[in-house]
């Protein structure tokens, strides 16, 4: 497990973090045997912010989403570039997916 966020994740968490966006959402959580960025857990949505060095990493993201959701979450992915480049469109982005799986949940 990382300590230390990227500056992408710290960005993004500065906008996540304390409910803003009307969900809660927790950084670096265990999920079976994965840790993941950010998390809601109320509506079991995943948020991965990719780096440059995910290209390379591809089978590897496709096989840990793939578990992530058959243990029934549902993951978004951003890259870094686009936190840095319109960090708006991002927030937006998962926002509109939490308030997607609000409708659904119990």
């Amino acid at each position: 497990m990382r300590c230390s966020p990227t500056r992408s994740e710290e960005r993004l968490w500065h906008r996540l973090s304390g409910s803003k966006t009307g969900f809660a959402f927790r950084r670096q959580l265990v999920i079976g045997e994965h840790i993941v960025d950010f998390a809601c857990t109320k509506l079991r949505l995943v948020v991965e912010v990719d780096g440059g060095y995910h290209a390379v990493r591809a089978r590897h993201d496709g096989a840990r989403e793939r578990t992530l959701n058959e243990l029934g979450w549902c993951v978004v992915r951003v890259t870094e570039h686009e936190v840095f480049r319109d960090l708006e469109a991002v927030v937006v982005l998962i926002t509109e997916c939490a308030r997607s799986l609000a409708t659904w949940a119990p």
